[in-house]
């Protein structure tokens, strides 16, 4: 694609599929040359109702809730605002790739109120914050 294409709005879309097409002569085409871009497409994926609520009870009881999820930064935030986590649209997101190990982190790191973690390796996940 050699146009630039308009920026799309973060807040309110939850995926974005961009869509091509091409014509071929033979199956032995290579699929992902000479495409045409024909546009982009937004999905909105909003949480289910209950979670909002499950949230402010488990807040209720005490219990600090947080977001682990595989979603972009700013659709992660966007998600925690939906569901309660933040009523800040410019909360702070920490992803993954930011984070220290267990052992390099301070006690005051590892205590530190996290609310959204996004783009985590399966190694982030089984190392143990708490």
């Amino acid at each position: 694609m050699n146009e630039e294409s308009p920026v799309l709005p973060a807040g309110g879309v939850s995926r974005i599929l961009a869509l091509a097409q091409k014509r071929v002569n033979s199956e032995e085409a290579k699929p992902y040359e000479d495409l045409t871009f024909l546009g982009v497409v937004g999905l909105l994926d909003p949480p289910r109702q209950e979670v909002r609520a499950a949230i402010d009870e488990c807040q209720d009881a005490g219990i600090r809730v947080i977001m682990v999820t595989g979603d972009q930064p700013v659709t992660a935030r966007n998600i925690g605002v939906a569901v309660g986590l933040t009523d800040d649209q410019q909360a702070n997101v920490v992803q993954g790739k930011d984070l220290k190990s267990p052992d390099e982190s301070s006690s005051e790191e590892r205590q530190r109120l996290i609310k959204t973690l996004t783009h985590l390796a399966p190694t982030n996940l089984i190392s143990e914050y708490h």
